[in-house]
């Protein structure tokens, strides 16, 4: 869940800015943050287990966007999972799966904005989704 309190450490060193200033430089993206946010907009879909492609198309967007104004971009991933993490992600998958159940069973009620919340809690990057995104 990346390095704790890590923003009020850098704050003193960051700008407003306009992504141009970049054009020329190298850039390394963090994909992993991208993917989040792409999952989240498909996370009913990803939850039931339908295919979509929304996420690849996110992350596209958004290094399209770097390359037009000319930067050589780097996409970083994240690395394998920690061992010494084991019972962090397990409590986390189990998490995410009880989300896909409660979201189901919200939107089988009707309540289709409480079920999307749980569905985004629900989302996950996957070895799939990863690797998916690198073949783009």
């Amino acid at each position: 869940m990346g390095i704790p309190n890590l923003l009020p450490f850098v704050k003193n060193a960051c700008r407003q800015g306009n992504v141009a200033e970049f054009s020329g430089c190298s850039v390394a993206v963090d994909v992993s943050c991208l993917l989040h946010r792409g999952l989240f907009g498909c996370a009913e879909s990803i939850a039931q287990g339908k295919k979509t492609n929304f996420y690849i198309y996110y992350v596209e967007k958004h290094i399209k966007a770097l390359l037009n104004i000319g930067c050589h971009v780097i996409m970083v991933f994240d690395g394998r999972p920690l061992p010494a993490k084991k019972d962090t992600n397990n409590g986390r998958r189990q998490r995410r799966e009880d989300n896909v159940k409660a979201g189901e069973l919200l939107l089988a009620e009707g309540k289709v904005n409480e079920a999307m919340d749980k569905f985004k809690r629900a989302t996950s990057i996957t070895t799939e989704v990863v690797e998916s995104t690198i073949e783009v």
